[in-house]
């Protein structure tokens, strides 16, 4: 999963997946009271239809509402963790209730979230920061209500049953929502007042139908979209070819082939979900087709653009930690017999959460439903969770759904309007005017209107915002369009219906494989049968022979789409042998492993089979399996506790890569300055040696020789044993090395390129060039015997590899004697290594947790974890700022009782209600932070006892709303 960015001094939060409505108008449901005690004897669902109250009536009732839309009365109720559990009639009705109640909780961030989908954020925040409305003119030209609008009058235009119920249900919530911005606007309801003075969310617009769904398109968008990916890409190749490849200057030229090295797509950990491709049976296929030479862009158009689409959907080149982690386990490696499911999507930390809990349930109508987990804030129904029968999770595929082609602008035989060359012919660009209001505090200070050019065959052209703020460039002779398959909409609302009311496994991966056609994601589903599978079917482009999709292609039509990938070929798995399914954003099947995943690759009617290019290193899902196998390689079976064990992971395998050479570095440092000339390499670092760093230097050895690779925040809260608080030390020291480490051997080619790779294939690099220089693309120097990289463009001498590492290890100590102390015993990661959840509005530092010189948490909350680990936490390895924010929006796991019901467990990093005085607006960050969860009430007894508990603390009781 993904999340919304930061936009001016604005950023709007996480996300994950799609879009939802539901709904429905039929008959009102009834609900005996279930009053089993014996949950091994209890039937799975918590009523039959016919008359009875509704199951939480037993709770003291707070308020009773009133709303003439309502079919049958409807109960809401929170239980001792805030979570809202709503029953009622219909699909519909709940649907009403949620989103009354969401928006009561949540409606700041549904306000800030609404205005980033339709490119209006400048409306907000425009008085304030004049760029924001660059970021609004980037997020309108991929056309998010258009396509959402497009959907929604498909879906009215249906004649299905449950079409219709989804277009009541999406109707109601948004009455719900309403029915809340009423009581906020008539004083009934009131807000912290920060929000009201920013945001006036006291005059804010009525909600509507399309609201909801282009939030949907918002997040399939930035779960997906990765034009900034290609467009780096081929900066890099470029830049590169001019700056080394093409250099007259020796010491430049003999880093020729820097681009591929610094582009390495191989993993750092070779583990996949599968090996090899699905769906090959009987088909005929060929080996491979040749690689094209490279086709040359112009550099500055590539830069310019790139500005434009940095940090706008899935940029995974500056956003390396974002991702998530899922795996599912069948029967026979269950102790319970039953499937097991595990879930923890890596989005941005802010606060409010990105995720909001919920519990439906509406036994009557089209749709019944009875489901609960986390949805987005302001989109109706579940994304992620459980129901009667099923759970699942999702991770983002890293599937290439988005390719930028290089367009010649010409004039159309008009004589005025400007054309593309296609095919040799000439094709007109569709123009689309856009008006732009900014202001800020409830005013609008100015509008500013721009015309966006759509290439009616490929997509937008990418605008560039002017440097005044008030328009975009004129289209110049040659500009860069993107295609991406959501420009086209799908029913991904009925697709989590679909899910959300699914009975088995192969259900709802029917209904995903149906609707679910961009926004992409590794699902993993479970049922109460034992079955469990995967699919992460979406649209995927068939690419045209000759050509690298992630890079930018020509647009004179040599490198069309051809159609559609077939599903069968899409990496899916129904009930494997193996026992269980693993995803963490990697390579699903090994297409990357010999650094090649399209040319490579077999070919099948024409055109080579290509999923993507650019995933995961590996680390996660490495652990993740190495977990599972080695926990049930002697027969143990797995329990959720165990599940959650692995969530909590924080093993690093980047650590395990580099810590041969930094122990190297240290040895041989320590030896040198006890025996001058043992390593005359170093004849010139250790004069550089400070006294701090001979004092400190031989305390390090035994903290690192004894590493066990785990990241340990050693906080005291923690009461760390001996060993994690020597972990935690080791990891201060590996951690701050690393940083050192690669900005000393790469920063000086990446400042000569111009063009920073991404921090990722940086790494892969540097950890290349450490272990196997043998498979650098760049060359070893004669001298040092090392590759050239280590070699300081910035210096006269000529440096390897161990005076570099050696002189990171000495700005290392220096580093850390100033940031935690002179004594390396006292060192702990979790001094340096904190989190804090901010609210998007980074002027608002009175929402943020913990708040600003906390007592107890001055710098935020210590943690455990590094870039790359399960349990991710990192900002990326190239910095000595370790405070990170982002990771696990829930740590979400489930077992599949088939007698008893689904029995799960989950937390969220903050709390359910955005208000600084109500007890769940932090509760939950005290168990997240820990790695701890809680169990969810599902069952009616379990909801009606946490209810009662919840009302007897803090006298939240029952509201019902009488139609």
């Amino acid at each position: 999963m993904t999340s919304f960015r930061r936009m001016g001094v604005v950023a709007v939060f996480g996300l994950c997946p799609i879009a939802a409505c539901s709904s429905d108008e039929s008959t009102p449901a009834s609900y005996p009271v279930d009053a089993a005690s014996d949950r091994g004897t209890a039937p799975v669902t918590d009523a039959a239809e016919g008359g009875g109250p509704l199951p939480v009536e037993g709770v003291p009732a707070s308020e009773t509402l009133h709303a003439s839309v309502l079919s049958a009365p409807i109960d809401i109720v929170r239980d001792e963790w805030g979570i809202p559990h709503i029953y009622g009639a219909t699909l519909a009705d709940v649907s009403f209730g949620q989103g009354y109640i969401v928006a009561r909780d949540r409606f700041a961030q549904m306000e800030l979230a609404r205005h980033q989908a339709a490119g209006t954020i400048a409306e907000l925040a425009g008085a304030l920061s004049p760029a924001t409305v660059d970021g609004d003119i980037r997020i309108r030209a991929h056309h998010l209500q258009k396509t959402a609008s497009d959907g929604l009058e498909a879906l009215k235009a249906s004649t299905d049953p449950r079409d219709r119920a989804m277009v009541s249900a999406l109707a109601s919530f948004t009455a719900g929502v309403n029915m809340y911005l009423e009581e906020l606007r008539t004083g009934r309801r009131s807000v912290p007042e920060d929000l009201v003075t920013f945001l006036g969310l006291s005059q804010a617009a009525p909600w509507t139908e399309l609201d909801s769904l282009a939030l949907g398109e918002l997040q399939a968008f930035n779960l997906a979209f990765d034009a900034d990916s290609d467009i780096t890409a081929t900066l890099v190749e470029e830049k590169a070819a001019v700056v080394f490849d093409r250099a007259s200057d020796p010491v430049l030229l003999a880093r020729k082939g820097l681009a591929a090295d610094l582009q390495i797509l191989a993993p750092l950990d070779p583990t996949y979900t599968l090996r090899g491709w699905t769906g090959m049976n009987g088909d005929t296929s060929t080996a491979s087709v040749g690689r094209p030479s490279a086709d040359g862009h112009a550099l500055a158009l590539l830069e310019a653009d790139r500005a434009s689409v940095i940090d706008l959907g899935n940029d995974r080149w500056l956003h390396p930690s974002l991702g998530s982690n899922n795996w599912i386990v069948g029967p026979k490696l269950s102790a319970s017999g039953h499937s097991l499911v595990a879930n923890d999507t890596h989005l941005s930390l802010g606060n409010p959460s990105t995720f909001y809990m919920v519990h439906l349930s509406a036994r009557s109508g089209a749709i019944p439903i009875n489901v609960m987990g986390v949805a987005f804030p302001g989109i109706p129904g579940v994304i992620l969770g459980m129901n009667d029968h099923i759970a699942w999770g999702a991770t983002v595929n890293n599937i290439d759904v988005t390719d930028v082609y290089r367009e010649t602008i010409v004039t159309c035989d008009d004589g005025s309007s400007p054309c593309v060359e296609f095919r040799g012919a000439k094709v007109k660009l569709v123009p689309r005017v856009e008006s732009f209001n900014v202001g800020g505090l409830g005013t609008t200070g100015k509008t500013v209107t721009v015309t966006l050019y759509d290439v009616p065959h490929h997509g937008p052209i990418i605008p560039r915002a002017t440097k005044t703020h008030d328009g975009v460039e004129p289209l110049a002779s040659t500009e860069l369009s993107i295609r991406y398959t959501g420009h086209q909409f799908a029913q991904l609302a009925r697709a989590q219906i679909g899910l959300d009311t699914a009975s088995n496994m192969k259900e709802a991966v029917a209904a995903l494989d149906r609707d679910f056609k961009y926004g992409g994601q590794n699902w993993v589903i479970g049922d109460d049968h034992g079955n469990f599978g995967w699919t992460e079917v979406i649209r995927v482009p068939r690419r045209a022979a000759g050509h690298a999709p992630w890079k930018v292609l020509p647009g004179d039509g040599s490198a069309e789409w051809a159609g559609e990938l077939h599903p069968k070929y899409i990496p899916h798995a129904y009930n494997p042998a193996q026992g269980f399914i693993a995803t963490a954003n990697n390579d699903p099947i090994g297409v990357t492993d010999d650094g090649d995943p399209f040319f490579g690759e077999p070919v099948v009617d024409g055109a080579p089979l290509y999923l993507g290019a650019q995933y995961d290193p590996g680390t996660r899902i490495g652990r993740i399996v190495k977990r599972i196998t080695a926990m049930t390689a002697t027969g143990n079976k797995l329990s959720l506790d165990d599940l959650q064990s692995i969530q909590a992971d924080a093993v690093t395998e980047w650590g395990q890569a580099f810590l041969p050479t930094l122990l190297d570095a240290a040895n041989a440092l320590s030896q040198e300055v006890a025996s001058p000339g043992s390593h005359p390499e170093l004849a010139t670092v250790v004069p550089l040696a400070t006294a701090d760093v001979k004092r400190v230097l031989p305390q390090l050895l035994p903290m690192l020789n004894g590493w066990t690779f785990d990241t340990p925040s050693g906080a005291p809260e923690d009461n760390p044993t001996p060993e994690q608080v020597r972990d935690s030390q080791a990891t201060v020291v590996t951690a701050s090395w690393i940083a050192h480490y690669y900005n000393a051997a790469l920063g000086d080619e990446i400042g000569k390129l111009g063009v920073d790779p991404g921090s990722t294939y940086g790494l892969k690099l540097l950890a290349r060039a450490s272990a196997h220089p043998e498979l650098l693309r760049t060359g070893i120097d004669s001298t040092t015997h090392d590759p050239v990289i280590f070699d300081d463009l910035t210096t006269p001498a000529v440096e390897g590899k161990r005076q570099i590492a050696t002189s990171a290890l000495l700005a290392t100590i220096g580093d850390l004697v100033v940031q935690v102390g002179a004594d390396p015993a006292a060192w702990r990661w979790g001094q340096l290594h904190t989190l804090t959840l901010k609210f998007s509005v980074s002027l608002l530092e009175s929402l943020q947790l913990p708040r600003q010189n906390d007592a107890m948490y001055p710098h935020g909350f210590p943690r455990h974890g590094y870039f790359g680990t399960v349990d991710v936490a990192g900002r990326g390895p190239s910095t000595t700022d370790f405070t990170y924010s982002s990771g696990p929006a829930i740590r979400f796991v489930c077992e599949l009782d088939p007698v008893n019901g689904p029995r799960a467990r989950n937390a969220l990093p903050g709390g359910e209600v955005f208000d600084p005085t109500s007890p769940h607006y932090r509760d939950q960050i005290e168990l997240w932070r820990k790695n701890k969860t809680f169990d969810l009430a599902f069952r009616a007894a379990d909801v009606v006892a946490s209810a009662n508990k919840e009302y007897a603390a803090n006298k939240l009781g029952r509201i019902r709303f009488e139609p």
